[in-house]
């Protein structure tokens, strides 16, 4: 019998990140421990199916990804819509930064300053410092926005479900994806590529 990749150390590593995300997808601390603690039992369960290809942790929050979507299909109004309106209200202000009166980008704006960093996407994703201010961006973003960007992205969740999950229209989601990609392209242009 080969030896299981975790020790208390690496579940105590794993644990926090994993409630925080599942935590921001399902909206509820209590749905989201239920949800942690099944993928920690199944990562478990089949530790000596992993073989070492990707890091630990991406094995085991890909099974949390799987976790988290079974939920979202099995449970699709969880969340009560009230729960939904915590977004702080300044995209306006953010987007205003980035176009002119007329609509088009502005020449000398936020995003424009580093179109020529942003070199090989490839290079920059097998990084692990380029992970770590992913993370602090999306965590950054508003709330909604880090919900349908992350079912959408991470999750790959139609629009459909998502927009049920959320109780939005297609339309409000299409918007929401919108920002949030404005919002990442942001900060990653002055957290990473400006570092």
């Amino acid at each position: 019998m080969s030896k299981t990749p975790f020790t208390e150390t690496v579940i105590n590593e794993l644990y926090t990140p994993m409630l925080r995300f599942a935590t921001n997808q399902l909206g509820d601390e209590q749905y989201a421990c239920d949800v942690v603690q099944d993928t920690m039992i199944n990562a478990l369960k089949y530790a000596d199916s992993f073989q070492g290809k990707s890091a630990l942790k991406s094995w085991v929050f890909a099974i949390l990804k799987n976790k988290i979507s079974d939920f979202i299909r099995q449970n699709q109004k969880y969340v009560a819509l009230s729960d939904l309106g915590d977004d702080d209200g300044d995209d306006d202000d953010f987007l205003d930064k980035l176009f002119d009166e007329s609509g088009h980008w502005q020449q000398d704006g936020v995003i424009g300053a580093f179109d020529d960093k942003w070199g090989d996407p490839t290079c920059s994703a097998e990084q692990d410092d380029f992970w770590q201010i992913l993370s602090l961006c999306l965590d950054n973003l508003p709330k909604e926005q880090a919900r349908a960007f992350l079912m959408k992205e991470y999750i790959e969740l139609d629009t459909g479900e998502i927009c049920q999950e959320l109780g939005i229209s297609s339309q409000n989601f299409y918007v929401l994806m919108h920002r949030a990609r404005l919002r990442l392209q942001t900060c990653l242009s002055i957290k990473w590529l400006n570092a």
